[in-house]
């Protein structure tokens, strides 16, 4: 009568533990992925004021992009293949101010993770984006 009992009580936590594990799984890979978005979001904030630095000093866009890329290269935790193509750096100049704002589409490596976040259900980036605003420096 005791094994039985036993028994039951084994096949009940198996059945808990499969219907619970994914929801587990789930949320673990979704807490990496934040924190590797966490991570992101700080390069691009480095990344906008690095380039928004130079154009302030040099006046000079290519100088001001290719300051951003080798920023996000050399701090985001991707390849610079997955990099090269998903993050655009533009600029605004007011007077004697200069606004640049990077944005980059991180990958996203949890499917659904960005409805939950308000993106759509096939998305797999996660566009992250900073500004930078300098005082242009006299020639």
């Amino acid at each position: 009568m005791k094994r039985a009992k036993d028994r039951k009580s084994l096949g009940q936590a198996m059945v808990e533990l499969a219907l619970i594990m994914p929801l587990l799984v789930f949320l673990l890979m979704a807490i990496a992925t934040l924190g590797i978005a966490v991570n992101s979001k700080i390069a691009v904030t480095g990344a906008a004021r690095e380039a928004a630095r130079e154009y302030a000093i040099y006046q000079s866009v290519s100088r001001m992009r290719s300051r951003a890329e080798e920023f996000l290269i050399g701090s985001v935790t991707a390849s610079e293949e997955d990099i090269a193509g998903h993050y655009t750096v533009t600029h605004r100049v007011d007077g004697d101010y200069v606004t640049v704002t990077v944005t980059y589409e991180q990958p996203v490596y949890v499917p659904g993770l960005m409805v939950l976040l308000g993106g759509g259900w096939m998305s797999d980036r996660m566009p992250l984006t900073s500004s930078a605003t300098f005082k242009i420096e006299p020639n």
